[in-house]
């Protein structure tokens, strides 16, 4: 305070700061792939020079598991330093929470206590490398940080809605009839890492909109159906198609078009998204709007994956997409898109993700896709990532049970791949905000926008079904599902639970088998099968 700078005054007369160590991307992602040493660094200021002091430290796993270290800080060469925080050695992956003060030979605190939750993953088959036929996607923003730890996770598509429509939205591309400003150097981040992109053709400048009033919400303003869909389609779709022929060959249309980002006007005399108005023949606008936009990207790229109908699962979704069939417009597709939010378990037989594509499916001709299923965006952790393994940083630390978390996003991942989706975009790795402010959609991230627990468990799953295809279902026990894959790697069988079912198995042992727990650490033959997924590998290459 004042009006002078003063020197840097510590709660306590000590501090402890600590870092990641060296490592690939650890530096700036808090991660250490399994190859690379697990290190983080501490730096100790205000240590008293007269009297002994101790740097104090608490390793706790994801498991709930600890373990603790001391060193005597002797001198100054000591007040710096490296410390290994692969202490567990039989749980080595996933996340682990440290903590650490100093204190003096009596054990009284020196310094306030600080934190740091470091996550140590395998290595992913496609880092830094493309993956077009990769399943798992996300939205993340063009930013080194967050593309690199998708990536690190195992992530190897982004679609650009929310998290990228500044980058290719019309609205922001030409706000002005021949005033354009391009995002090249954002988009071009994303392919430098190795990160494939789904496209979204969308927004609408004013001069373009229907409704061009521009003065109600400034998000959903941009969303106004096009006035004329030719002029999208020629002004705009073909132009950026064009553009990017070389960084984008996937293209998704619109965003979400049954709900408010598909409206014609607004009402003034209502509040709020409940004035904006939708088109009596909405679907049947948007099924031609599809068939033009389709038409338009295969004119300038024929090799180009087009998605279309952009439904949602449930009722809403199901007249939707009812609608499109009726309009004419399955032909004018190469994927199905839906979108799918939920809070309920998955991983089972019949359960939310299975039911909710084959309730789409069974409006098609014949009850049968022409081609496949791509969710482009959903998630069943909206609103439950709390504060992940942090406890001393922020006040009133919302407790969070990371384990279900965990397992409840990975079970939906799992569900997403058994049902027949061939990839799905979790939203969204941009959303974080501000400790204690907690977002209704991130996923992957804590409120720092750093690693939550969660992404560590979809590293595990992406390392073990990457390059393989699911083959079959099988009930091992009532309550107790076995999901097989094949590759070119071995044979991976998923083992979940139907939630709820009280399931007594014991993993058998079965010579070339090997089984991996939820973040993929190692359990031997005869555990007891808990709450969470297992991996069976069999024949591993």
């Amino acid at each position: 305070s004042g009006n002078e700078a003063q020197p840097y005054q510590s709660q306590r007369p000590a501090e402890i700061s600590l870092a990641a160590g060296d490592g690939q991307i650890a530096s700036f992602t808090n991660t250490n792939f399994d190859d690379e040493p697990a290190m983080f660094r501490y730096v100790c200021t205000g240590v008293p020079e007269n009297q002994p002091a101790f740097l104090n430290l608490q390793f706790t796993n994801v498991y709930g598991k600890q373990k603790q270290k001391q060193f005597e800080l002797n001198d100054a060469q000591q007040w710096i330093g490296e410390v290994n925080y692969n202490v567990f050695k039989d749980q080595p992956y996933g996340s682990i929470h440290i903590m650490a003060t100093i204190t003096d030979k009596q054990g009284k605190a020196l310094s306030t206590a600080n934190e740091l939750v470091m996550h140590r993953l395998r290595r992913p088959h496609y880092w830094m490398k493309d993956a077009p036929h990769s399943p798992f996607g996300t939205h993340t923003l063009s930013t080194r940080r967050h593309i690199q730890m998708a990536k690190a996770v195992g992530i190897n598509w982004t679609r650009l809605h929310d998290a990228g429509t500044e980058y290719i939205g019309w609205y922001h591309l030409e706000p002005q009839p021949g005033q354009w400003q391009f995002y090249d150097r954002q988009l071009k981040r994303y392919r430098q890492f190795g990160m494939k992109i789904l496209g979204l053709l969308s927004t609408a400048p004013k001069w373009a909109s229907l409704y061009p009033g521009f003065d109600v919400n400034g998000y959903f303003d941009r969303y106004y159906m096009p006035k004329d869909f030719e002029q999208f389609a020629n002004a705009y779709v073909k132009v950026v198609v064009k553009r990017y022929d070389k960084l984008i060959d996937a293209w998704d249309i619109w965003n979400e078009p049954w709900g408010t980002w598909w409206s014609v006007g607004y009402d003034k005399s209502k509040q709020g998204t409940d004035g904006y108005i939708q088109a009596e023949d909405e679907v049947k606008q948007y099924a031609a709007f599809q068939k033009i936009v389709y038409n338009a990207v295969k004119e300038v790229k024929p090799d180009a994956h087009v998605t279309g109908t952009n439904s949602i699962f449930g009722e809403v979704g199901k007249a939707w997409t009812k609608g499109m069939v009726e309009n004419g417009a399955v032909p004018f597709a190469d994927s199905f898109a839906y979108h799918h939010y939920t809070q309920s378990y998955a991983g089972y037989p019949g359960d939310v993700v299975h039911r909710g594509l084959h309730d789409q499916i069974q409006l098609f001709p014949n009850h049968k896709l022409p081609y496949p299923a791509w969710m482009t965006e959903g998630s069943p952790v909206s609103g439950q990532i709390a504060n992940g393994l942090y406890r001393v940083t922020l006040p009133d630390a919302e407790p969070e049970d990371v384990m279900q978390t965990a397992d409840s996003l990975s079970r939906y991942c799992l569900s997403m791949l058994t049902a027949g989706v061939q990839k799905f975009f979790l939203y969204s790795m941009h959303t974080h905000d501000y400790f204690g402010q907690a977002n209704t959609w991130q996923v992957l991230v804590t409120e720092e926008g750093a690693l939550h627990p969660c992404a560590a468990a979809v590293s595990a799953m992406a390392w073990f079904l990457e390059d393989t295809t699911f083959k079959q279902h099988t009930n091992l026990a009532n309550g107790l599902h076995a999901w097989q894959f094949t590759g070119s790697r071995g044979t991976v069988t998923v083992l979940s639970t139907t939630p709820g079912t009280d399931v007594t198995y014991t993993l058998p042992d079965i010579a070339g088998t090997q089984y991996f727990d939820l973040f993929g650490n190692p359990l031997a033959p005869g555990t007891s099968m808990g709450r969470t997924l297992v991996y069976q590998v069999t024949n591993a290459q």
